[in-house]
């Protein structure tokens, strides 16, 4: 490990998922000065049409957590949002997951975090629910371990946390001695 480091390494966290799945509402859990793109449907209801954006610093790295749109229709921003990322989050929605089962898109997504060869977890979001899908069914149809966490009221987000801590350290080495990514950052 290296000893003395000029400026804090600075990582690019991508927060994939379908809409609603509270990709938002997780960035800004964990950096509560986030800012996003979004626009307002005639109910009011929030949308991300481009990104979410927020800073903590973890495990001595600067983490940049860019929220990606859930919209198929915005599908090309998360593309361009996920460009350069060294980890990922990938959102699953618990209620959602309850009405219709898990889906094709949260699969696919994973195997989009795959293809991209960087390390990822999964967070199965609004576990404080009533009648959500227990998190062995959920856990059965991913690879990587699936996390239980209700992002609205905080509830597991200290210990996503730690789950963040523990794969930054086990691949803060490789990021050193890797070719710079050349990713812009706020």
């Amino acid at each position: 490990m290296r000893e003395q480091v000029a400026e804090m390494m600075r990582l690019k966290v991508i927060v994939i998922g379908a809409e609603n799945s509270g990709k938002t509402t997780l960035v800004k859990k964990l950096s509560p000065t986030a800012k996003s793109v979004e626009h307002f449907d005639e109910d009011g209801n929030s949308i991300t049409v481009g990104l979410d954006i927020g800073k903590i610093e973890l495990a001595g790295c600067s983490l940049y957590f860019f929220g990606t749109p859930g919209h198929q229709r915005f599908e090309f921003a998360r593309k361009i949002v996920s460009h350069g990322a060294h980890m990922g989050i990938l959102m699953i929605d618990s209620v959602e997951s309850t009405d219709k089962g898990i889906g094709k898109r949260e699969i696919d997504f994973e195997q989009e975090l795959i293809k991209s060869q960087i390390p990822y977890v999964i967070c199965a979001n609004k576990r404080d629910a009533s009648g959500v899908l227990p998190l062995e069914e959920i856990q059965q149809h991913f690879k990587a371990d699936v996390y239980p966490i209700a992002a609205k009221s905080g509830q597991g987000v200290v210990q996503l946390r730690d789950v963040l801590v523990k794969v930054i350290e086990s691949h803060k080495e490789a990021w050193y001695s890797a070719p710079r990514k050349r990713v812009a950052y706020a």
